[in-house]
């Protein structure tokens, strides 16, 4: 723990739990997902922070932050009520961070969390097959003209992605990349 020793215990318990709380915080965004969109999102997110785990960190930092995230795997369901604060948190932990660690450590941090709110939103299809014809319709002139528009602009988005992630879940992975002052668009899955 030779980061996370720089702060104290309140600021560590905030740093540790926050990445967690966020992807929590983008599943309930959309207010109160169905039943197995909530187990869903719930899944992907304990497989994201699984794989994030083993993979290759942007900064010693984050690989500590995450080891111990799930070294205390027991405390999730508790950082799992208190969920509702994660923008303010993020504003806080960023100055934190960034008051006592480098520009490097901060972002790897803050691409971390980005990562795994990104994921639990991509983690159930949003889109009601169900929905009248009108709404199918118009959905699917709003992804050709999306896909039109990413000719012209160079960005490309799946439809899958798009159907996944909710007006409501967009709007939380915006507030949320605001709040860890991220200005470019958010990561690729």
């Amino acid at each position: 723990m030779a980061f996370l020793e720089k702060f104290a215990p309140d600021e560590r318990e905030m740093l540790v739990s926050l990445p967690y709380r966020a992807g929590i915080w983008v599943g309930n965004s959309d207010g109160g997902p169905l039943p197995d969109a909530a187990d869903s999102e719930t899944a992907a997110l304990e497989r994201v922070i699984q794989q994030l785990s083993r993979g290759a960190f942007k900064s010693a930092f984050a690989h500590e932050v995450m080891a111990e995230m799930i070294s205390r795997r027991k405390d999730w369901p508790e950082w799992a009520k208190n969920a509702a604060d994660v923008p303010a948190l993020c504003e806080k932990a960023v100055a934190l961070v960034g008051a006592k660690l480098g520009a490097h450590d901060l972002d790897g941090y803050r691409s971390n969390i980005m990562s795994i709110a990104v994921a639990v939103a991509k983690a159930f299809r949003e889109f009601d097959y169900t929905e009248s014809p009108v709404v199918r319709v118009w959905t699917y002139i709003k992804l050709s003209l999306d896909q039109a528009i990413g000719l012209f602009t160079g960005e490309r988005f799946s439809n899958d992605d798009i159907l996944n992630i909710s007006y409501a879940e967009d709007m939380s992975l915006a507030t949320l990349a605001k709040a860890l002052g991220i200005d470019s668009e958010l990561p690729a899955k």
